[in-house]
């Protein structure tokens, strides 16, 4: 193997890596701006995304975090079919807009109250007490 091979086995190693950074920039300036602003957060479009596929389907929920992964499979299958750049930008933006469902989920479930808690007599099943919740509340009379 001479130089010149090892200068161009380096220069196409160094392509695919250039290649594979702009589609992951590519991607993430896509989520962060222009697609952002058409569709608002990943959260409320695919919450809306999610309710419209529930219904055309007869189930009860598909979730953001369905429909992000949903979205995945559609640019996996198209891959498959026909390789384009396009599609593996694509992978990269829905893989970065599942982790914005994932984080705004979080934030959401921070900020609910903790669960009630409910206590009942062991004789009579009666409740006597409720915490928790936005509120403590006694119900139990002494």
């Amino acid at each position: 193997m001479t130089i010149e091979d090892d200068i161009r086995t380096f220069n196409e190693r160094a392509a695919k890596v250039v290649t594979v950074s702009s589609i992951l920039q590519e991607a993430s300036e896509a989520v962060g701006g222009p697609r952002r602003d058409d569709y608002g957060h990943p959260i409320e479009d695919f919450t809306r995304t999610g309710r419209m596929w529930a219904a055309i389907l007869g189930v009860d929920e598909v979730t953001p975090e369905q429909v992000a992964l949903c979205m995945v499979a559609v640019k996996i299958s198209r891959e498959v079919h026909r390789p384009k750049r396009d599609n593996l930008v694509d992978i990269a933006g829905y893989a970065a807009t599942l982790k914005m469902v994932r984080e705004a989920q979080s934030k959401r479930t921070a900020r609910l109250p903790p669960p009630y808690i409910v206590e009942r007599c062991p004789s009579c099943d009666e409740e006597l007490s409720r915490t928790g919740g936005p509120r403590e509340v006694q119900d139990a009379e002494d």
